[in-house]
């Protein structure tokens, strides 16, 4: 069941300007997805799910890395046109380039929440990472605002991520 949270969360646009952020919480609707496989050396391979987010503050994509094990679902019910909700994801900074968002499933501190993909869906949630997850009391109008942006500006990025 999900709790009700106090969390701060931040727009992209806020993101972009503000350098201090090593943690955030942020909504974002799924434009692109990508999923690849990737092998260490002691065999502990890792699932890469590349995914790029956008919000009603800002027309460019945030670019969010979520690592997993091979056998987490995560990967099987995320899809393009999803709201996620994303707690304490970590913020990578390089120099000259946008910041990008990472983080691991299961690890300690990240939390993911999607919702289905339709106004119609009733914010339903359709995958959560932690038994514990927990959805601030203005979760339905974050997600409306966010699947608002994508029914206004349907993805095409493939020419605009980092």
């Amino acid at each position: 069941m999900a709790r009700r949270s106090n969390y701060t969360y931040i727009t992209f646009a806020e993101l972009q300007r503000n350098s201090e952020y090593e943690r955030i919480y942020v909504y974002g609707v799924i434009a692109e997805i990508n999923t690849f496989r990737s092998a260490d050396l002691t065999g502990g391979d890792t699932l890469i799910t590349e995914m790029h987010l956008r919000d009603n503050t800002t027309s460019s994509f945030t670019k969010c890395s979520i690592y997993s094990k091979l056998d987490n679902y995560f990967s099987d019910v995320v899809a393009v046109g999803q709201v996620v909700q994303l707690h304490r994801i970590q913020v990578r900074r390089r120099a000259g380039m946008p910041p990008t968002l990472y983080g691991k499933l299961n690890g300690t501190g990240l939390a993911v929440v999607l919702f289905g993909t339709a106004p119609t869906d009733d914010f339903t949630v359709v995958y959560h990472s932690s038994a514990n997850y927990s959805l601030p009391p203005d979760y339905k109008s974050k997600v409306c605002i966010c699947i608002q942006k994508m029914v206004a500006e349907p993805p095409d990025c493939r020419c605009e991520c980092y």
